[in-house]
């Protein structure tokens, strides 16, 4: 049989993304979409024009 490899601890770099990684994918993609909708009608009362596609 083969050892177990020995649990290393997570580095702090790595145990943040992991976090973070966890929120983005607890988020449905509607509630993204709304959130997008409500920033451009944000941007477009500020007189502020869209970034043209790239």
């Amino acid at each position: 049989m083969r050892k177990m490899q020995e649990k290393q601890p997570k580095s702090k770099e790595f145990a943040r993304f992991e976090q973070t990684l966890r929120k983005l994918i607890a988020v449905p993609k509607s509630e993204v979409d709304k959130e997008k909708a409500k920033y451009e009608r944000q941007r477009e009362k500020e007189g502020k024009r869209k970034r043209p596609a790239k």
